[in-house]
């Protein structure tokens, strides 16, 4: 059973990761609908360059295994205020999907980390 969840969880982070990267690449491409979007939620055009490169940077390291701890917990800062930010513009149903994807990304991030205390790593027998 552990083997299954560990590849349901592989597989969960590669779609999350896509899911990020998209929206990162449409950010850092200046799409009219992310400017449109960020002229809603009052947030000035400059932050779309930033923001972009954190989603694209985080959607890639959760393709890597090595680092996918890290990228899944750096989703979940993103995600929390993208929600945030979503709510506080009155967008209520929008904030959906980011939602989802911050329960899927906490479950990725909680999946690791246990995997990271289990590992020879931090075994504290010296």
């Amino acid at each position: 059973m552990k083997r299954n969840s560990s590849k349901i969880i592989q597989i969960l982070s590669i779609i999350i990761g896509i899911l990020t990267v998209m929206p990162g690449v449409m950010k850092l491409t200046a799409s009219s609908n992310m400017i449109k979007e960020f002229n809603e939620f009052g947030l000035p055009h400059w932050m779309l360059i930033y923001i972009g490169i954190a989603e694209v940077i985080v959607g890639i390291g959760l393709f890597i295994k090595s680092v996918r701890f890290f990228a899944a917990f750096a989703n979940v800062l993103l995600l929390s205020w993208a929600i945030t930010a979503t709510m506080t513009s009155g967008m209520y149903l929008f904030a959906t999907f980011p939602f989802i994807l911050f329960i899927l990304s906490v479950l990725i991030t909680v999946f690791y980390y246990k995997q990271l205390l289990n590992s020879k790593i931090y075994d504290n027998t010296y």
